[in-house]
């Protein structure tokens, strides 16, 4: 289907001579599910599977992840993600082992949006920019964690990102302010930005490094 479209709608219009000068193949993430909380998703069979083909490469062995952890897994398909989140010194799992749960959890989420950017636009196949929508970090105590695991553009190899999203009134809150600087922070680049009436701010495609 993708590429029924990238040959039959976007080969004959795309720039220079044709109205399109680039696609956005997502919208905040995949489905607008950018920054939401790390245990948010995907933990279906397929989601679970690519976690743990995930944790193959990064650890080599079982051996190595179960010594890292202070597990003793038989198997990797024994190895459950983090589901909920637990307050520092809650629990019977120690801070420092939870911790390492979770950032394997985000490094597969954003192994995931990684992989679902680049097998869109190469299905696609556009002969213009590709550009993804990014929505900024939520409000909560742990969303800037969550955004900045799952949102790493250094991985994208290329692909061009831009963001819009309501955060609050920048100019009275400090936190709606922190939390718009940070995706043209993510990886340093040009970026253009408009104001409109509202404290809200538009930014247009930003090129990774």
């Amino acid at each position: 289907m993708a590429g029924a479209v990238g040959k039959e709608v976007l080969e004959p219009t795309a720039g220079p001579d044709g109205p399109v000068v680039l696609v956005q193949i997502a919208n905040e993430g995949l489905f607008t599910d950018g920054a939401l909380p790390l245990w948010a998703y995907d933990y279906s069979a397929p989601g679970l599977d690519f976690f743990r083909d995930g944790l193959r490469r990064r650890y080599r062995s079982l051996e190595a992840y179960n010594r890292v952890h202070g597990t003793a897994h038989g198997d990797w398909a024994q190895i459950e993600p983090p589901r909920e989140r637990h307050a520092a010194g809650s629990g019977d799992v120690p801070d420092v082992r939870r911790q390492l749960g979770y950032a394997d959890w985000g490094q597969y989420q954003s192994d995931l949006l990684a992989e679902a950017y680049h097998t869109w636009t190469e299905a696609l196949a556009p002969e213009v920019p590709v550009m993804v929508n990014l929505n900024p970090p939520a409000g909560e105590p742990h969303s800037l964690d969550d955004w900045l695991t799952r949102v790493r553009p250094e991985s994208w190899r290329g692909i061009n990102y831009g963001f819009t999203n309501w955060m609050g009134v920048v100019s009275t809150d400090h936190g709606s302010q922190a939390r718009y600087v940070v995706p043209p922070s993510a990886r340093p680049a040009p970026t253009w930005r408009r104001t409109g009436a509202s404290p809200n701010c538009t930014t247009a495609p930003t090129r990774p490094g």
